[in-house]
């Protein structure tokens, strides 16, 4: 059985997050409220489609059945929400079981080649050059050309331009190894800041509304923050969360930095 769970930095998520669960046979969807779960369970066999929506950060999956069910399970990351629907459009062509080796087998590029090979909508995400080599840092806070070259899809000059606005950024420090070959040498993978700069006044009420469920804030508490704008929502990430949350902020109408 595989175990599919929204985000709790998404839209109300933040206690009991939507869940998948995909067997062989079925798929259980468990729907949270502010008590627990209400639970569906749907045929691998009855499914008619399955596809994702379009949100910038978080995603919808959206399951129908042939016998006019729809289910709205929401708020997942990207890439959970495409192995969901890679693994169960496979069910399309192999008439409603899915067997072992697909589970072993659902990683996510063998998703978007399914996808594509059944013509299934699908949503290409790309990152910025620059973000990729900083989600990579986390891993290697040293890291030369080569070794972005070999850990990303970036080309040779896309790589060095990507390293060399970092460096202009302050995110990054360059330095000569003992062969004289350029090193770069970034931040702390848990020194970065989430800080609201200002929102849009129309989006007010959206905002605080973010800004609680990414922080667990009370009411006034969310609201004194995000009135009082500039101020700082989370400390001492890791680039790639910092990242999530300003873009999660930024969508419901605040405007952030990451520092």
């Amino acid at each position: 059985m595989l175990t599919f769970t929204a985000s709790r930095a998404s839209s109300g998520n933040t206690l009991f997050p939507d869940k998948l669960e995909i067997d062989t046979v079925n798929v259980t969807y468990y729907k949270g409220n502010f008590f627990g779960y209400e639970s569906s369970i749907i045929a691998i066999s009855s499914i008619a489609s399955v596809s994702m929506s379009s949100g910038i950060f978080f995603v919808d999956v959206i399951i129908e059945t042939t016998g006019g069910k729809r289910v709205v399970a929401n708020g997942f990351k990207k890439a959970d929400a495409k192995s969901i629907v890679g693994l169960l459009t496979i069910n399309r062509t192999t008439g409603g079981n899915i067997n072992q080796s697909v589970y072993v087998n659902a990683t996510a590029s063998t998703t978007e080649q399914t996808l594509k090979q059944q013509n299934t909508q699908s949503i290409s995400i790309k990152i910025s050059a620059e973000k990729e080599i900083l989600i990579l840092s986390e891993k290697y806070p040293l890291l030369n050309l080569n070794k972005v070259i070999v850990n990303t899809n970036l080309e040779v000059e896309e790589a060095e331009n990507a390293l060399k606005n970092l460096v202009v950024k302050g995110l990054a420090k360059e330095e000569n190894d003992s062969s004289g070959q350029s090193i770069y040498k970034f931040k702390n993978t848990l020194d970065y800041n989430v800080l609201l700069k200002t929102i849009d006044q129309s989006k007010k009420i959206a905002v605080i509304k973010t800004i609680r469920e990414i922080t667990g804030l009370g009411l006034k508490e969310a609201k004194d923050l995000v009135e009082g704008a500039p101020g700082y929502v989370k400390k001492g990430l890791q680039y790639n969360d910092a990242m999530k949350i300003s873009e999660y902020i930024q969508i419901s109408g605040g405007i952030v930095e990451i520092e």
